[in-house]
């Protein structure tokens, strides 16, 4: 719900050009994404036989998972962060621009997406669904809170910087659950 809040808030606060120029790299994070998606249908069922059988080899695919999230994502993320603008004219034209910005700060949000899907794959493979329902709870009450702020003073930047915020916020709380678990 978090993801899509902004979008919404967006178009009350700031118009409707505000949300076209947000939407426009939204979409094309959206791809990125769907990386996300096919690991969680790959790696769940593998941590969920792993938790019962052996809580080493959950913990090495752990780490592993992660390790190989941030090797793939990471070079795209630099990349689009330089190339920002160029891609957005590319694909949209010269009056999306503005876009380009957007785009430099929501890509950063992905590495979290991927860090905090795989953390939520282990936690729900571990009983710990719970735990993972009252962060992302959290995480859309402040996120909320978050672009109420930053939207009315920096409209669809505002609403970027909150989302990579929220990323980093549940990062936080997932990473403390799995080391205190």
């Amino acid at each position: 719900m978090y993801f899509m809040i902004d979008t919404v808030m967006i178009s009350f606060m700031a118009g409707s050009t505000a949300v076209g120029i947000y939407s426009s790299a939204y979409k094309i994070i959206t791809v990125f994404t769907t990386i996300y998606t096919v690991y969680t249908y790959v790696v769940f069922p593998l941590m969920s036989k792993l938790y019962k059988d052996s809580e080493d080899l959950l913990k090495v695919s752990y780490e592993k998972s992660i390790k190989y999230l941030l090797m793939i994502m990471l070079p795209f993320a630099i990349g689009i962060t330089i190339y920002s603008q160029d891609i957005i004219t590319f694909i949209y034209g010269e009056s999306y621009i503005f876009a380009g910005d957007v785009l430099k700060i929501l890509i950063w949000n992905v590495l979290f997406i991927m860090i905090n899907g795989a953390s939520t794959s282990l936690l729900n493979s571990s009983n710990s669904e719970v735990a993972v329902t009252k962060i992302n709870g959290l995480a859309c009450l402040v996120n909320v809170v978050l672009n109420l702020f930053l939207i009315y003073y920096l409209s669809y930047i505002g609403a970027s910087i909150a989302t990579v915020i929220t990323g980093v916020i549940i990062f936080i709380l997932m990473t403390y659950i799995i080391l205190k678990k």
